[in-house]
């Protein structure tokens, strides 16, 4: 008995060496929150099992992995979660086995006025979250306290996803259905922030896990788009074939690239808006490499 007791405990302990996964899952209308655990062995094989599920009250619409304790002390393992049409962000500790209520809930008093959208935790500030709501705006959370540190109402529609820079962790990334993807940096609170316009509502969004400087968005139009944000360039792309291939680059000296048109009678001229307040008129035909794809 005694044997079968450590083999059940064993079973339901999350080991250092294992990896989580989290799933939310709507089952005959029922809503719940699924942990399963990825065993990975020395020949490559892997061993994925459900280690549990928690019923929670609403439709998840995002969550976000954590390891700093709401209730203080070292590292554990903790989930926040946003739900449909609810404003408060859940957080449940996933190490405790049949938990039935979460073991923090954040925005009681100072939290979004609708459904949170997406969630992010800032893995160098460990005690750092970001959501983003349905009421157009971005906060920050210090999970330790349980208050918000930061509201910000930079967009206009519905913020549907949040990212922190990997390497500069001051850094929040936000995407919305108003078309925009706003850069605030946590080190210039007074600076309203870097952004750039979109031709489609943003889905969701993604910093390069090998670049400080480059992101990726997702638009509802079914494309996916790369940005860097140091570039004070202007790249042309051949996008033939869905295999999108780089042609040319021209400095406009606009200081940051924030928008560019293509002239509708002229196709081959460009006008560049930059952060200097500078108008530049590329005529993209001037340059060699266009020139010999493209040129007649």
């Amino acid at each position: 008995a005694n044997s079968d007791t450590e083999e059940d405990l064993d079973a339901l302990t999350i080991q250092p060496t294992d990896s989580l996964i989290i799933c939310t899952r709507i089952k005959k209308k029922l809503n719940f929150l699924e942990v399963y655990v990825c065993e990975v062995f020395e020949d490559g094989t892997h061993n994925v099992y459900l280690h549990q599920d928690i019923m929670i009250p609403k439709p998840a619409l995002c969550t976000a992995w954590l390891d700093c304790p709401p209730r203080g002390g070292e590292k554990g393992n903790f989930v926040a979660v946003g739900s449909l049409k609810s404003p408060m962000i859940e957080i449940w500790d996933l190490d405790v086995v049949n938990e039935v209520l979460p073991c923090v809930q954040l925005g009681r008093a100072d939290g979004h006025t609708g459904s949170v959208i997406g969630l992010a935790w800032n893995k160098e500030f460990r005690n750092i979250v970001a959501s983003a709501g349905a009421d157009k705006s971005v906060k920050v959370w210090d999970v330790s306290t349980g208050k918000c540190m930061v509201t910000m109402n930079h967009h206009t529609k519905k913020v549907q996803a949040v990212a922190w820079n990997h390497y500069v962790p001051q850094v929040l990334l936000s995407g919305s259905l108003d078309r925009t993807v706003v850069l605030n940096d946590g080190r210039d609170p007074s600076h309203s922030g870097l952004k750039w316009s979109t031709k489609a509502r943003v889905e969701s969004l993604a910093w390069d896990p090998h670049s400080e400087h480059s992101f990726v968005v997702s638009l509802n139009d079914g494309t996916v788009k790369g940005f860097d944000i140091r570039d004070k360039s202007v790249k042309l792309w051949d996008l033939s074939n869905n295999q999108p291939s780089w042609v040319a680059t021209h400095n406009p000296n606009a200081g940051v690239v924030l928008s560019v048109s293509f002239s509708a009678d002229c196709p081959f001229l460009l006008a560049v808006g930059g952060l200097e307040g500078e108008l530049n008129v590329w005529d993209t035909l001037s340059d060699a490499a266009v020139s010999r794809r493209y040129g007649s």
